[in-house]
């Protein structure tokens, strides 16, 4: 074999090179002589998009009156060439150029792309099934010559209503045909007799199947509601088909009637109707937003502190078993074009092959956290199936001194078998019960309130007053026997309710009047040698009875001088921003190209940041600030997320604000957590709120949860209970939102654990009956 000729060769890579540049040159003159070039200084728009708006602007495209898109045919030149009348020969020849690059250049294909997804948005009908043994659905349309037509697996996310409010598991991606006549045909191979389920956007032909129901209706009628007059109403878009089908194979035959999309939202796509008018504008937010980069994806394996595998060991990123037992699947995600979950962050991460991340949870706490959590909420029945359907429950457990998390256990968990797509609609359209929202740390609204256990809050601003020279404060938190208490406290000792000047009147629980809390035990027999009685009301007293008129009075006294400014400047405000309330925070440290720049935006959630909370003295727009302050006072008018309170626990426990955190190590290497933010408070008045917290388990609000459940635990836990209304459901009754938070010592008698509970939508139960019970169960259940 001779050698090669470097000069011939160098010849024809410099030949080649020129008709790349020659060919170039072409390609931009062509585009300059359809009067593009105007619109490309200054801009940096696609040819897709110059091409859109050219044939927009020459008359070649527009919408018909169902808002679908037209484009004129192929020999639209030739057409106009026979028609009769003068001719303007250099705007036909322009047109007839526009037409050829649609038709059959690259630019155009990928025009035709978005004007394909964009018809198919306006009129469609869709299928899909969840036949047995991972078998995909697979539906293909046919017209009605028997043509089969091209399918398109994708539904606007606004259709996540069909779904009933109900995250749906094992069905396969919609088929979708935009025809105005289609009929859906499918093969299903059984093994043996199965009961299987279709979903149906449109309006099926059910003569020869068996029973259906209706699944959804016009969002115009009731959005998301199942309320329409009857499988056969007109105003119906979706049906459920049930078939019970025995061993063998099917041929299914489906037509049905496509629907027009009451609500087109195009998030997919760079088109966008505005004024009526189809423009090109940038994608708003891609269907693929959280999928992963081209490049692929780092692999990893997940583990938690104590080595239990949280992904598959293949580093793909995929939860294991463990995971989704135990309540972890949304942290983790289900692989990594879960963008916004601990799987896709990772992917993204710049990680060596097989990298290892160890997070801070404990899976054995995690195990037992999530049981009891799961076992609760059997014996605590919801009434109306809706409620039962919203209903929330949270326990999140910290390391009182580093603030790592060591157990996160919530309801609902992601079913296990759940399509990307059905994931997407329902946070667009059930977002309230998407179980994605992790909840320990993410998502607050009016049943996220957190009644009485926000009035650590409350005491721990009035300890920082005391401490800048509030004596009146001071003495209130220390107390007053009940000869004095009326004189001292500007309150008789006989009240149940108090009607603050400028608020509504608030009432104690059940209206028990504050005499009850004199003359009490703060510390049982049981775990010492002598019962510790209190002849005072003081700070103890109140938090151990959760007296709301106390601590009404209490911010009063507090910061009605301070309200000039709209509440902003109350030492309960200040105070919560010291805690964190209003901020939201990375769980995982700026490490390997993931943290906080990483995150979603404020609102939007991800599962490697955390929400804290707010209440109604943050925003100054709002009236009557000494309405708002009596409210937040005792926790209405605030909302949380556990781990934050779990975070104002260890506050108390330990006289620091800690920062909780996720990552134990990367790579084999330990991460150190954020420094903890001391507190800066009075030490004895401290102490007091301390032995307030300590009664509760003992004497007070969640005694008979910790004597029927963990006697033995009641002598080294603090805590606090809370119950807050969160809606009203009868003229005297309310769903009740329940908490407990609190902290555990150590056998040094050191603070230990840190914790936060919560179970939404009960029908009547307290903080103490939810979750007292449930976090003794979990205390009792592991030590370490």
């Amino acid at each position: 074999m001779q050698p090669s000729n470097p000069s011939f060769l160098s010849s024809k890579m410099v030949w080649f090179a020129c008709l790349a540049a020659v060919i170039l040159v072409w390609r931009i003159v062509d585009l300059q002589t359809l009067d593009l070039e105007a619109q490309i200084s200054g801009a940096k728009a696609t040819e897709a998009e110059l091409l859109f708006a050219a044939l927009r602007d020459q008359g070649l495209l527009a919408l018909d009156s169902e808002q679908r898109i037209e484009v004129e045919p192929k020999d639209y030149f030739l057409a106009e060439l026979q028609r009769p009348g003068e001719k303007d020969s250099a705007q036909l020849k322009d047109q007839d150029r526009l037409l050829k690059i649609f038709y059959g250049e690259g630019p155009g294909r990928t025009l035709q792309d978005w004007i394909a997804q964009w018809n198919r948005g306006r009129v469609m009908s869709a299928v899909r099934d969840n036949r047995p043994d991972g078998a995909e659905s697979e539906w293909v349309p046919y017209d009605p010559s028997g043509m089969a037509l091209s399918q398109y697996g994708r539904v606007p996310l606004e259709f996540g209503y069909v779904m009933d409010g109900v995250l749906p598991q094992g069905f396969g991606d919609w088929s979708v045909a935009p025809a105005e006549e289609v009929e859906w045909r499918s093969t299903i191979r059984l093994k043996k007799a199965a009961r299987i389920s279709l979903h149906v956007i449109g309006k099926p032909n059910t003569s020869h199947l068996p029973r259906h129901g209706l699944l959804a209706c016009l969002p115009k009628v009731s959005p998301g509601r199942s309320n329409c007059s009857g499988s056969d109403s007109d105003q119906a878009q979706a049906y459920q088909i049930h078939l019970s089908l025995p061993a063998g194979e099917h041929h299914l035959r489906l037509p049905a009637k496509p629907i027009r999309n009451p609500r087109p939202d195009d998030r997919d796509l760079p088109l966008a109707l505005v004024g009526g008018r189809i423009e090109w504008v940038p994608l708003r937010e891609r269907y693929s937003r959280n999928l992963i980069a081209s490049r692929p994806p780092a692999t990893f394996v997940a583990r938690t502190a104590d080595g239990t595998a949280l992904t598959t060991e293949d580093g793909k990123g995929r939860p294991t078993p463990f995971t989704v037992k135990n309540g972890l699947a949304a942290l983790v995600g289900f692989g990594p074009e879960y963008g916004n979950a601990l799987s896709g962050t990772l992917a993204q991460a710049v990680l060596a092959e097989a990298g290892e991340v160890r997070l801070t949870l404990d899976g054995k706490l995690q195990a037992v956290a999530q049981a009891e959590l799961e076992r609760r909420l059997k014996e605590v029945a919801v009434r109306n199936p809706d409620d039962a359907i919203e209903r929330r429950a949270a326990v999140v457990i910290l390391d009182a001194q580093s603030g790592a998390i060591l157990a996160a256990a919530n309801h609902p968990s992601p079913p296990a078998h759940t399509r990307r797509w059905d994931r997407a609609a329902f946070s667009v359209t059930w977002p309230n019960r998407d179980p994605f929202r992790f909840t320990p740390w993410i998502g607050t609204d009016v049943h996220m309130t957190p009644g009485s256990t926000f009035k650590v809050v409350t005491a721990l601003a009035a300890i920082k007053a005391a401490g800048e020279g509030r004596g009146d404060v001071a003495d209130m938190l220390e107390g007053w026997g009940s000869s004095r208490f009326e004189r001292k406290a500007g309150i008789s000792p006989g009240t149940a309710c108090y009607e603050p000047r400028g608020a509504s009147e608030v009432c104690n629980f059940r209206n028990g009047s504050i005499a009850g809390a004199f003359h009490k035990a703060l510390r049982r027999g049981t775990c010492q040698k002598r019962p510790d009685h209190s002849d005072s009301l003081g700070l103890r007293e109140a938090v151990r009875d959760s007296l709301n008129v106390w601590f009404v009075r209490l911010a009063e006294v507090m910061d009605r001088g301070n309200l000039a400014s709209g509440g902003g400047d109350t030492f309960l405000a200040k105070e919560a921003k010291t805690l964190g309330f209003g901020q939201r925070f990375a769980l995982f440290p700026e490490i390997g190209g993931i943290g906080g720049d990483a995150l979603d935006g404020p609102g939007r959630g991800s599962v490697l940041s955390a929400m804290s909370g707010r209440l109604d003295l943050f925003d100054p727009k709002m009236k009557v600030p000494m309405q708002r302050l009596s409210q937040n006072s005792f926790g209405q008018g605030v909302q949380v997320t556990p781990l934050q309170m779990a975070r104002v626990a260890a506050a108390v426990a330990t006289g620091r604000v800690p920062q909780p955190t996720l990552l134990q190590s990367w790579e084999g290497r330990p991460v150190e957590p954020p420094e903890a933010v001391d507190l800066e408070l009075d030490g004895d008045l401290l102490d007091r709120l301390r032995q307030g917290m300590k009664a509760v388990p003992e004497a007070g609000t969640a005694e008979e949860a910790f004597r029927s459940e963990n006697l033995a635990d009641s002598c080294r836990t603090y805590g606090k209970t809370g119950t807050a209304q969160t809606r009203q459901i009868g003229p005297k009754h309310f769903l009740n939102s329940g908490w407990f938070i609190g902290w555990r010592d150590n056998s040094k008698q050191e603070p230990d654990i840190a914790f936060a509970c919560v179970m939404t939508h009960s029908d009547g139960g307290t903080g103490g009956g939810l979750c007292g019970y449930l976090m003794a169960r979990i205390l009792k259940e592991w030590d370490r």
